[in-house]
């Protein structure tokens, strides 16, 4: 857990998705921070071919989970 500049503690997340968009046909993974009732995504982003080009934004310790039933279809995995 850490906290922001307002003083909320916050959790990072990072979602990893493919062909988005903005990037067609490639793997992303972005970084977001968790608090109470709120995700805001921040300006660590990863673009790559496989999924291992963009796990290297995973820090060590965080655990892989699978997309929930109902998100997005490009949302490969996320890590907490």
């Amino acid at each position: 857990m850490a906290v922001n500049s307002s003083g909320d503690e916050v959790l990072p997340v990072v979602a990893v998705y493919y062909d988005t968009p903005e990037h067609p046909g490639k793997f992303v993974a972005r970084r977001h921070w968790a608090s109470l009732g709120r995700v805001t995504p921040d300006h660590l982003l990863q673009v790559g071919d496989t999924l291992a080009e963009v796990r290297g934004v995973v820090a060590p310790g965080m655990r892989r989970y699978d997309p929930p039933p109902g998100a997005g279809i490009d949302i490969v995995e996320t890590w907490i």
